[in-house]
């Protein structure tokens, strides 16, 4: 099987400028590390819920369980919130405030998350 290419620092910091000239940049810049960080295909990331991302309470889970009807393989899935993925979904719940676990999580505007005012 072929190895994905690893981005270095320098295209990192450069996706990331890209992403913040753009509308939306929160949202994507927490798809970027959903799938940077953890590893996440588009279409695992486009099937979270915020239940599957954030406890009752709105902290950030520390292990993310996909169904499989989430992912590829059609097989449940442990993913471990690394640090750096657990700082950017927190910040991104600080903005957005989480109604219902059972809303996808990742959309603007959207019944599952409004932006805190």
């Amino acid at each position: 099987m072929k190895q994905a290419k690893i981005l270095t620092k320098a295209e990192y910091k450069r996706v990331m400028h890209v992403i913040d000239a753009h509308r939306y940049a929160l949202r994507n810049r927490t798809m970027f590390a959903l799938s940077f960080y953890a590893g996440l295909r588009a279409c695992e990331i486009a099937g979270l819920k915020v239940g599957d991302v954030y406890g009752e309470d709105g902290t950030v889970r520390n292990t993310l369980y996909l169904e499989s009807e989430q992912t590829k393989g059609s097989e449940q899935q442990q993913v471990i919130v690394s640090k750096q993925l657990q700082k950017q979904l927190a910040l991104y719940a600080k903005h957005y405030s989480t109604h219902t676990k059972h809303h996808y999580c990742l959309v603007e505007r959207a019944a599952g998350l409004a932006h805190k005012q």
